[in-house]
C-alpha cells in the first residue's frame, strides 16, 4: 500500500481502535515531519552508501539537519503563530536544500529545453514558490491537519523502508561492502589469485615539465633523473599528457581512455569542467582497485567515489560528503566555486605529503591504491630553491607573468620534496610498494603556438618493487599509463590507446579570435 493510499484511508476511516484513533489524530495535528525529512535523507544517502559511512557519522549528521530544522521552524513560528503552518514552510525550505541537487538532476536528464535547467530559470522559480507559499499560508485561515497526515505518513513509510533495508545490508555487509562501486559493475579485470597486490603511490605534482621539456626548452639539467634512478625508478623520458589542462588529463588518466565527448572544435566550456567532476569520481582505475579489495585513500582535490577530498571540510566526518554533495550549498559551491580558485595551496600541499607519509608507516589489513595530487610546481611559485617563502607582493607578480626563473626555482624546491617523499615510502614500506610519480601536464609557459608540444611534456617515473619494465616504454602517455601498470603488475590483458596529444582551448577564447579573424 503506498502512502497515498495508506493516507486517505486512514483519514476518511472512523473505525479504528481508540489507540489507533489517538496515533492519527497525532500525526494530524502535531507535524513530525519537520524532523523525519532531514531523517529520512542522511538515512538514505546511508543506504545508497554503505559501508563507507558509519552509523555513528550518519548520526551526527541527522543530528546537524535536526537541529538546523528546528531552528527553522522557531524562526518561522514567529512568522505564522501556527505550528503547522510553520512546520510546512520549514519543510519546504529544508527539503529544498537537501534535495537541491537530485531535483537539479533530474529536470537536466528529462528536460528537452536546456533553460529549464539553469541556475537563471530555477533559482527564481524556486525562490517563487517559496514566496508564494509563504504568503497563501499567510492569508490562509484554514488549518493543515490532512497535509500534515500525509507529510507525517510519507516520511515515517520511506524511513521504514530504508530502516529495513539497513537492516538487510547489515547482515550481509561482504556483500554490500562495494555498494559505491556499481558505476563499475561491468568491469570485468580481475586481479588473478596468484599476483600479489601491493600498495599504489600515484603521486600527481601538478604542471611538472620532463625532463626533455626542461632542457630543450629552458636550458635547465633537472637532477631529480638521477635521484630516481639511484632508486631504480623507470623514466619515460619522452612522456606526454593527452590534455593541457588539468581536470581533462585526469579524467583521461584515471578513467584509461580518451574524452570523446569533448568538443575541441568549439572549445571546453563550464559544463565541460563540471563532467570531468563525475568522470573523475567515478573512474575505472579506482573501480578496478576498488572491486579487487583495496582501500582507497584520497589526498587530492577531487572527490572521488567512497574517498571524498579530505580538504575544504568543516566539523562534519569527511565521507558523510557522500550525502551532503547534492544540498543545495553544496552544489552551488561545486558548480560556481572551481576547487582550484579557492584552494590553499601551501597548507594542502604539506597536509597530503604528511598524510602520504603516515599512510607509508601505518599497519593495515588491506592493500591501499594512494591517489595524492599536490599543487606544484604549479604556480603560484612561493618559494626559492632553497625553500625560502616569497612575499606576497612577489608571489602575485610571477603569477600573473608565469614567470619562467620564479618556476624553475620552485621546481627545484619541489624536488627536494619528492625526495623527501620518495624515500620515506621506500623506508617505512620496505621497498615493496610501487610508486608512479606523474604530472598532469608540462609546463605552460606563455607561447603563441597553435599547438605547443612542451605543454604536454611531462613527468613519468615508475617504481616497481620486482624492477620488471618490460612493459612499460619511453613515449607512455598517460591514457596509457594506468594500462601499462594493470598489465604490468595484474597480468591484465589491456590494448594500448594511440599516445596523442589534445590541445584545448576555452570557447569563450576562440569565439573572440573568430571575431578578430573576420
Amino acid at each position: 500500500m503506498g502512502p497515498v493510499a495508506f493516507y486517505t484511508l486512514c483519514a476518511e476511516n472512523e473505525n479504528h481502535p481508540r489507540k489507533y484513533m489517538k496515533m492519527i489524530t497525532n500525526l494530524r495535528r502535531l507535524p513530525y515531519h519537520v524532523l523525519l525529512v532531514p531523517v529520512f535523507f542522511v538515512l538514505h544517502g546511508y543506504v545508497e552508501n554503505f559501508g563507507f559511512i558509519s552509523g555513528s557519522d550518519a548520526l551526527f549528521l541527522a543530528l546537524r539537519y535536526c537541529a538546523f530544522a528546528a531552528a527553522v521552524f522557531l524562526l518561522s513560528r514567529l512568522a505564522f503563530k501556527n505550528n503547522r503552518k510553520a512546520a510546512l514552510m520549514t519543510t519546504a525550505w529544508i527539503a529544498l536544500y537537501l534535495f537541491f541537487g537530485a531535483v537539479f538532476d533530474f529536470i537536466k536528464a528529462h528536460s528537452p529545453i536546456k533553460l529549464l535547467y539553469r541556475y537563471v530559470f530555477l533559482g527564481p522559480l524556486f525562490i517563487l514558490l517559496l514566496v508564494a507559499l509563504f504568503v497563501y499560508l499567510k492569508k490562509s485561515k484554514r488549518e493543515i491537519y490532512q497535509i500534515t497526515l500525509f507529510l507525517n505518513l510519507l516520511f515515517l513509510i520511506y524511513i521504514l523502508v530504508d530502516l529495513g533495508q539497513a537492516a538487510w545490508m547489515n547482515t550481509r555487509p561482504r556483500e554490500y561492502k562495494l555498494a559505491m562501486y556499481n558505476f563499475g559493475s561491468m568491469n570485468k579485470f580481475k586481479i588473478p589469485d596468484s599476483c600479489a597486490k601491493p600498495d599504489i603511490y600515484f603521486l600527481l605534482f601538478d604542471e611538472y615539465a620532463s625532463s626533455i621539456s626542461l632542457k630543450e626548452k629552458y636550458n635547465f639539467i633537472n637532477n631529480l633523473d638521477t635521484f630516481l634512478l639511484a632508486r631504480k625508478f623507470s623514466i619515460q623520458k619522452h612522456s606526454t599528457s593527452n590534455y593541457n589542462y588539468t581536470p581533462f588529463s585526469m579524467s583521461s588518466t584515471l578513467n584509461m581512455k580518451f574524452l570523446d565527448w569533448l568538443n575541441v572544435e568549439k572549445g571546453i566550456t563550464r559544463d565541460d569542467f563540471l563532467k570531468t567532476n563525475i568522470a573523475i569520481a567515478q573512474n575505472e582505475v579506482i573501480s578496478f582497485f576498488g572491486h579487487n579489495g583495496y582501500q582507497i585513500v584520497n589526498y587530492s582535490m577531487f572527490d572521488l567515489v567512497s574517498a571524498p577530498s579530505i580538504i575544504k571540510q568543516e566539523f562534519l566526518p569527511v565521507k558523510t560528503k557522500m550525502i551532503t554533495e547534492g544540498t543545495l550549498f553544496s552544489r552551488l559551491y561545486k558548480d560556481f566555486e572551481w576547487v582550484f580558485v579557492e584552494i590553499r595551496h601551501i597548507d594542502n600541499n604539506e597536509l597530503f605529503i604528511r598524510k602520504v607519509k603516515e599512510a607509508s608507516a601505518s599497519k593495515h589489513k588491506l592493500p591501499q591504491f594512494i591517489y595524492a595530487h599536490f599543487y606544484m610546481p604549479h604556480e603560484p611559485f612561493f618559494f626559492d630553491k632553497n625553500g625560502r617563502r616569497k612575499d606576497d607582493e612577489t608571489v602575485m607578480a610571477e603569477y600573473k607573468i608565469r614567470s619562467i626563473p620564479a618556476y624553475l626555482e620552485y621546481l627545484q624546491y619541489t624536488n627536494t620534496r619528492i625526495r623527501e617523499l620518495i624515500d620515506t615510502i621506500l623506508l617505512n614500506t620496505n621497498s615493496s610498494a610501487t610508486i608512479i610519480l606523474a604530472s598532469d601536464h608540462g609546463f605552460r609557459s606563455v607561447t603563441t603556438l597553435p599547438h605547443p608540444k612542451f605543454h604536454f611534456q611531462n613527468l613519468n617515473a615508475i617504481y616497481f618493487p620486482s624492477g620488471k619494465y618490460d612493459k612499460l616504454y619511453d613515449s607512455l602517455s598517460n591514457v596509457n599509463l594506468f594500462r601499462v601498470v594493470l598489465n604490468s603488475l595484474y597480468d591484465q590483458h589491456l590494448p594500448l590507446l594511440k599516445d596523442s596529444t589534445i590541445f584545448l582551448e576555452h570557447a569563450g577564447w576562440l569565439e573572440n579570435q573568430k571575431k578578430i579573424a573576420h
